[in-house]
């Protein structure tokens, strides 16, 4: 084993750095700063604990990638193995790659953050070690980001290894983008779209906007619910190929979880945004969140009366439907003189949204539009008002993007059969 006590060639080859107030091992020395002076567009962080069989491939599969403009940051969370020597060569023999160790071992989640605090340049991505990259994931994910800077977390699809072939596994049956709000509708309502980390590609100045790092008490959805923060400060695009494979058969410490632990996460990863997020979401969207509570206890439920947890996963189900209904019961009765009166300055944006787009003035139609988002940004009708307008004037990436939005907030919202065939 190799720590911060380790020989003495290591420490003259290193330096110690302050991150956030901890003392942290880096090597090569100089290249902690050196690297922070350059222009890097992007930094893939590799976080690792005890997984010497499988960093190799993770790396290589980033010295595979197209696209080139970014450093790689490997955070070796004081392994007891062969990892940090392992990160070490693989640092030597790439200019563009640093290494830190930590002097004792943190929780998955807390080291997820010390990667993040330990990132530059406007993209941040994490790469677990047992997972890996096709070669055009950065090209293909950068390119869409600089291509949308309202975009605070891409996804790709990805696929998964087990037992030697790759299986994939789609969050959706085609490309999808949505506005920030919308999305975090749909991931408050539904099964999880958001998927493992090492899928994502995130804008660092919304992540910087709120101060945002994984949740380290969350043990199984520290991931979705950094997710779900981040689309309160903008917007989330799906790249509908397999361009991350993540290992089924390494071991990982969420496979721990037992099914009450993982429910209580599900939970507060939904209630925490709601707390936080400050976004006037719709009393319907609260009830449909707690339908999805109710799925999930169906869900979890009798694996945790088989694990001996009945009575605390009764306890965390009362706990969260009492929070939301709650924040329902405030939505609902929330001054309604006030909202009357919003309401009335809705329709008539609506109303000469409509106008400007029958006259086909259609930046003065969004204009309108926008207004209305800008104060209820999970206004369903503005939203595929939005969509309808993109529509008109052949902007069908525009299109798609809106009335997806548009549907996420209220599926039952009804569209023409040409707009139905844009998203498809």
């Amino acid at each position: 084993m190799e720590n911060l006590s380790g020989s003495q060639g290591l420490l003259a080859s290193s330096e110690i750095v302050s991150v956030r107030g901890e003392s942290m091992l880096a090597y090569p020395k100089g290249r902690h700063q050196s690297l922070r002076s350059m222009p890097f567009a992007a930094t893939v962080c590799v976080p690792v604990w005890n997984e010497e069989a499988v960093l190799g491939r993770a790396l290589a599969s980033l010295v595979a990638q197209t696209f080139r403009d970014f450093a790689i940051v490997i955070v070796d969370n004081a392994s007891g193995d062969s990892s940090h020597r392992l990160a070490r060569e693989f640092a030597d023999q790439h200019a563009n790659a640093v290494v830190y160790q930590n002097g004792q071992p943190m929780g998955r989640s807390a080291l997820w953050s010390r990667c993040v605090d330990l990132s530059f340049g406007d993209f941040t991505k994490l790469l677990e070690a047992p997972d890996y990259l096709l070669p055009s994931f950065m090209a293909q994910a950068m390119e869409t980001m600089r291509a949308d800077p309202e975009i605070a977390l891409l996804r790709c699809s990805s696929a998964v290894l087990r037992e030697g072939q790759l299986i994939e596994t789609p969050a959706f049956a085609g490309p999808r983008s949505m506005t920030g709000p919308s999305a975090l509708v749909h991931a408050l309502t539904s099964s999880s779209f958001v998927g493992p980390p090492s899928a994502h590609l995130m804008r660092r100045s919304a992540i910087d906007l709120r101060g945002l790092r994984f949740r380290s008490d969350l043990a199984f959805a520290a991931a979705m619910e950094l997710a779900l923060q981040l689309f309160v400060c903008g917007d989330f695009c799906y790249i509908n190929e397999p361009l991350m494979v993540f290992d089924e058969g390494v071991q990982r410490p969420f496979n721990q979880c037992g099914a009450r632990t993982s429910f209580r996460d599900e939970c507060e990863a939904r209630l925490s945004v709601l707390r936080k997020g400050n976004l006037p979401l719709p009393p319907r969207t609260l009830i449909r969140t707690l339908n999805r509570l109710a799925m999930l206890f169906e869900e979890y439920s009798p694996r945790a009366e088989d694990e001996g947890q009945e009575p605390e996963i009764e306890r965390d189900y009362a706990a969260g439907v009492t929070e939301l209904s709650s924040l329902l019961q405030k939505a609902v009765h929330n001054l309604p003189a006030t909202r009357g009166a919003a309401n009335s300055e809705v329709a008539a944006l609506l109303a000469a949204a409509e106008r400007e787009a029958k006259a086909r003035r259609f930046p003065e139609a969004e204009a309108q539009l926008r207004q209305i988002l800008a104060v209820a940004p999970c206004h369903s009708v503005a939203l595929g008002d939005l969509g309808r307008v993109r529509f008109a004037r052949a902007d069908m990436d525009g299109a798609r993007k809106y009335f997806l939005s548009a549907l996420a907030v209220d599926p039952e919202l009804e569209l023409w059969p040409a707009e139905i065939e844009a998203i498809r």
